[in-house]
């Protein structure tokens, strides 16, 4: 029976197979391939789902064994402790061994020996010794390494020492000992997440990271498990066969998860231990030992010193490998010896082949264990005593006989009774030990992760993984399979936090897709334009250098632009940085040509020549784009032709800049390289970007300024725009004067997002007039740190939100949501709105709104009384959000309810709108809730609800399920919370939830601490 066969749906993984002795698409392998039904993929998606499901529940229950927070060690504190250390220091020493001499030869006189018995005795922090676990490894300062970028050949001198402590969290990992890696995790600092998935140099494949452990235990853990789906590998009419070991599939993955790295060999010991394979038995490099036999499958090697390979070095046919080593200089190059026509002559050496494939599942287990080294004799834990005993009848003692045996290395190798024959019926017990262990190691991967969750998204790294091993297991899926497969590991552009600058973005499934490319030119053609399709680079570490390189490709390669659908793009990369990137006579060369074969309008074609130094470069770049339907960007300077790109009306371009376009003098001539470079002379046609439908822009790239609203007018000329974002402008006061199209109307615009954004009731009623068919419009102003517009005084800066009613209730007939924040701005303006927004009734499309109570309807404190909530609301409202009102946050903090915003509501509730199904209320923080762990707080969009039947206890499940999604019909919540909604005020068919997030973060500005009080219609 397979593993967790109750959890998991192994057989129907398996249906997804047939077993075939010859796959002509494989090169007549022995190995599984993939059938064509309707359902497959549905089948696949399936047990990724159900296997993530049981991951996330066996981590959660395993993490409640541990601190549910931990203090932050100090760098003194001991981490690991004795006994700890006692267990883990023999894994350790297998690849850190004692030294009994020092590195630097001036340590002599104070380096100490290594302790061979005991843990390291050697606690002064001046102490140098050889022990395999030094005790300053103990430490968290250990733990809090700093891991920095380094270049080719200088991974040991800049992260030596980083490294050498993720080699221990690595064993820990092994060993289960989570406590010392948890307790680490509390450092802020902590950079296990940048460990993830790393490799030595760029040069280099990712081969350094704890994603390892997980990565082969997620392939053992599958293909064996599937194996046991197709009993004909291993039993035949009751007596146990070993065809399994000749299936491609299985081969691939014990070489993949045993073949030995020069530089981290830990992830490998449990498959070792287990398969009984020694170290070195497989290498980076092959080379068959039996070159005559395997010379069918091998060709000569053009490029001798050039290798290619992937990361779990799976052989195709169109990766070329370097059989040996030898000189640099190919032998087999014309020479004294000849021509190379004579290639064929037997006097060219072996070294100077290459094999055209790895030749899995086309030869026995035996053949495939010694294709590379000979594999020595293994003798088993029962092989031992009789050996001993045997001597002992020569008469010779036990103590040289021990000797004897010790001498001839007759080291067990593997676990199994049955050496290397996991699914053997005498092996059952071990191979069940063995995939329960592989299950802990991905648990605790997970779990750790998950510790991590602020800096890592663990969830989605996993689901990659399980992926990569499906796609590397089981090569054989047919193309539509595949492209499902590699299409999860698109980028995603998110729809939240957007405005952070993509500072919460993670680009591993593109690493991967990247990776994917390199494999073969079959996964080449899937997989490119899948990496092509969603281009983000805004926020990316190394932005500047991305976009220069993506500007050098799709010149070279303009077919590549076609495939882009979704892209983030920064207009702040200037022309120094790039000549930095590229050298001056490339980086010329390349914009040259990139400007020549664009088809657009002369005038935008000159305004982008001319400002390619300072803000033209997002322009030129997204021009190669003629198909983009989503566009993300960050575009700082009023003078950018990338509004005027996007706008589809270029020949509408107008320069009232105040800049001389006709006098160039003082730019830098772009044309006419020293050196002659050759690209592609294909012509880029861009007729406007008829697909473009969602735009987000970042006007201002810091928490100060502010852009007016003519910088981004252009964009309301694009016909086919839908969903407009923009941040950081103002449509305010005698800054409307400068609009440059007042007349013209945008009929297709059904979303209008402006964040950080100055907006009267002037600014409000021109959007309105110039887009009518309006569906949402969403409103966040800013708080004083960013900038007036127009240098407006504070006695001349006011907004009346009375006006702001009256343009809404004249054009706001479509608008079917509605949101305006405004806290952040009364908070902290010396000359706060005025008045109330009052009824909205006569918006009869409107169903949802979000907008604080007091802005709504009045405050109790006001002259007029405040309106009642049916009084102001539409019958068609869904769903309310009322925001934190200006003011509560002091009434909070001293512990005062305002109870007379409750009644509001709940006389909301008794007076019974129709279609009514939702209200959320925000709230700061109560004095009770200095008293709650920090650890309850979420970010924005990741909510921890709290609800109770009368204890006080919380299930550590409640963060993924919601008491709406769990048919909780819960009305009291969490104690320290129950005042936020008294008991008394529930209404029959309304139940309560209360979360704890972090809303309305801005880059510059950290987040604010809030409580939403939900109040959802039982359905």
């Amino acid at each position: 029976m397979a593993h967790q066969t109750d959890k998991l749906p192994w057989e129907s993984l398996a249906s997804v197979f047939e077993l075939k002795t010859t796959n002509s698409c494989q090169h007549n392998a022995y190995n599984f391939h993939a059938r064509t039904h309707a359902d497959d993929k549905k089948k696949l998606a399936n047990f990724l789902d159900a296997f993530m499901q049981r991951i996330t529940e066996d981590a959660i229950r395993q993490r409640k064994q541990y601190p549910y927070k931990y203090y932050i060690p100090n760098e003194n504190d001991i981490i690991i402790s004795d006994e700890v250390a006692a267990k883990i220091t023999p894994t350790v020493r297998r690849w850190h061994p004692e030294e009994y001499t020092p590195v630097d030869e001036d340590d002599l006189e104070t380096f100490k020996q290594p302790c061979l018995r005991d843990v390291c005795p050697h606690t002064k922090d001046s102490n140098k010794c050889g022990c395999a676990l030094p005790f300053k490894e103990r430490k968290m300062a250990a733990f809090q390494r700093a891991k920095v970028e380094n270049y080719c050949w200088e991974f040991e001198k800049d992260n030596g020492e980083a490294f050498q402590n993720l080699q221990v969290v690595k064993t820990l990992l092994l060993h289960g000992e989570m406590d010392p890696v948890l307790r680490s995790c509390a450092f802020k600092g902590s950079q296990l997440s940048e460990w993830w998935e790393e490799s030595e140099c760029e040069c280099l494949p990712s081969t350094v990271g704890w994603n390892r452990i997980c990565k082969y235990a997620i392939k053992m853990y599958t293909i064996l498990n599937i194996l046991y789906c197709f009993p004909e590998s291993w039993d035949y009419d009751g007596a146990s066969i070993d065809d399994y070991r000749k299936i491609k599939a299985y081969q691939v993955a014990v070489r993949s998860c045993t073949k030995t790295d020069p530089h981290d060999t830990i992830a490998m010991f449990p498959h070792w231990d287990f398969l009984g394979i020694q170290e070195d038995q497989f290498t980076w490099h092959p080379r068959p030992i039996d070159f005559p036999r395997w010379k069918h499958i091998m060709e000569l090697d053009e490029d001798y010193h050039n290798f290619w390979f992937d990361s779990d070095d799976i052989f195709r046919d169109e990766f070329m490998f370097k059989l040996g080593d030898g000189p640099t200089e190919d032998p087999c190059q014309k020479s004294e010896y000849g021509s190379s026509d004579e290639h064929e002559d037997e006097d060219i050496q072996e070294g100077c082949y290459k094999l055209s494939f790895f030749p899995y599942g086309l030869m026995s287990y035996e053949e495939f264990l010694n294709f590379e080294n000979i594999v020595g004799y293994q003798a088993n834990l029962s092989d031992i005593p009789h050996v001993r005993w045997i001597l002992c009848q020569k008469g010779l003692p036990v103590e040289i006989s021990g000797c004897i045996l010790e001498y001839a290395d007759y080291t067990p190798r593997g676990s199994l009774p049955l050496s290397g024959k996991p699914l053997h019926p005498q092996c059952r017990q071990e191979l069940d030990r063995y995939l329960e262990y592989c299950w802990q190691l991905i648990v605790r991967c997970f779990m750790l992760g998950y510790e991590l969750k602020e800096k890592m998204d663990i969830d989605g790294l996993l689901r990659i993984e399980v992926k990569r091993c499906l796609v590397e297991l089981f090569r054989s899926f047919p193309d539509e399979i595949l492209y499902q497969i590699f299409a999860e590991l698109e980028d995603c552009m998110p729809l939240e936090k957007w405005h952070m600058y993509g500072a919460q973005l993670d680009h591993q499934g593109a690493s991967a897709l990247h990776n994917l490319c390199l494999v073969c030119r079959r996964f080449r053609r899937l997989a490119q334009p899948l990496l092509y399709r969603t281009i983000l680079i805004e926020g990316r570490e190394r932005a500047k250098y991305v976009e220069t390189l993506l500007l050098r490709t799709l010149v070279e390669n303009p077919q590549l632009g076609e495939e882009v659908r979704v892209v983030s793009l920064t207009d702040n990369v200037n022309y120094p940085k790039q000549i930095d990137i590229l050298g001056k006579d490339r980086t010329k060369a390349i914009i040259s040509s990139a400007l020549r074969n664009l088809d657009h309008s002369p005038d935008l074609k000159r305004r982008t020549e001319i400002l390619i130094p300072e803000c033209g470069f997002a322009a030129l770049l997204l021009a190669y784009m003629p198909h983009v339907w989503f566009v993300d960007c960050t575009a700082d300077d009023p003078r950018t032709p990338l509004t005027w790109l996007l706008s589809s009306q270029p020949e509408e371009v107008r320069f009232n800049d105040g800049f001389d376009y006709n006098n160039v003098e003082n730019i830098e001539d772009i044309e006419d390289p020293e050196e002659d470079w050759s690209f592609s002379n294909t012509t880029v046609e861009n007729f406007g970007f008829s697909n473009l439908t969602e735009l987000r822009i970042r006007t201002v790239d810091n928490e100060e300024f502010i852009q007016n609203a003519d910088m981004i007018e252009p964009l309301l000329l694009n016909p086919t725009l839908k969903v407009l974002r923009t941040f950081g402008t103002a449509w305010f006061g005698d800054g409307l004067a400068d609009l440059e199209f007042p007349q013209h109307i945008n009929y297709n615009l059904e979303y209008f997002d402006l964040m950080e954004t100055y907006i009267d009731d002037e600014g409000l009623m021109t959007i309105l007039e110039r887009c009518p068919k309006l569906k949402g419009i969403h409103i966040q102003l800013p708080d004083d740190l960013r900038e007036r517009p127009m240098e407006y005084e504070d006695d001349d800066f006011f907004l009346s939100y009375r006006n702001y009613g009256d343009v809404l209730r004249e054009h706001g007939q479509y608008l079917e949501e509605f949101s305006l924040h405004t806290y952040h701005f009364e908070e902290s303006s010396s000359s706060p709105g005025e008045g109330r927004i009052g009824s909205l009734k006569e918006l009869k499309s409107l169903r949802h709104l979000k907008v604080s109570k007091d802005l709504l309807i009045g405050k109790h404190k006001d002259e007029a009384p405040p309106l009642r909530l049916i009084e102001v609301l539409p019958e068609s409202i869904e769903t309310l959000y009322l925001y934190l009102d200006s003011g509560r946050t002091i009434q909070s903090y001293f512990g005062y309810q305002d109870d007379v915003y409750n009644q509001d509501v709940h006389a909301l509730l008794l007076d019974g709108m129709p279609n009514l199904r939702e209200i959320r209320m925000e709230r700061t923080y109560s004095s009770y809730d200095n008293l709650v762990d920090n650890s309850d707080e979420h970010d924005e969009g990741s909510e921890g609800y709290y609800h109770t039947d009368g204890s006080d206890s919380r299930s550590d499940d409640d963060d993924h399920n919601p008491p709406d999604e769990k048919g909780d019909d819960s009305k009291v919540v969490f104690n320290m919370d129950i005042d936020e909604w008294p008991a008394e005020l529930h209404v029959d068919g309304w139940k309560v939830s209360i979360a704890r997030v972090r809303l309305w973060e801005i880059r510059g500005r950290p987040a604010y601490k809030r409580k939403i009080v939900t109040l959802t219609r039982k359905t």
